[in-house]
């Protein structure tokens, strides 16, 4: 069985130091946290942002499934392409 030492967790956007307090005051209660610390946007930049733009691309993709399913349900809408 695996066992996990860490996560890392990618913001959708940076945030400044002194509006992070909430945040990190937040991870720090979730159970076996054992450290929580900022990390700076250039340190793991290129990473950061594969992680956002796939987020995007997921966000967008749920969007248009959940309009295809809405639609796919609706027995007035137009059928074909």
């Amino acid at each position: 069985m695996e066992r996990h030492a860490g996560y890392l967790v990618t913001l959708d956007r940076d945030i400044r130091g002194e509006d992070a307090e909430e945040i990190l005051a937040a991870i720090k209660m979730i159970k076996f946290v054992a450290k929580v610390e900022p990390v700076e946007g250039d340190m793991v930049l290129e990473s950061i942002t594969e992680h956002r733009v796939n987020r995007k691309w997921q966000d967008a993709l749920l969007r248009t499934m959940e309009h295809v399913t809405k639609r796919a349900d609706d027995p007035l809408a137009p059928r074909g392409l």
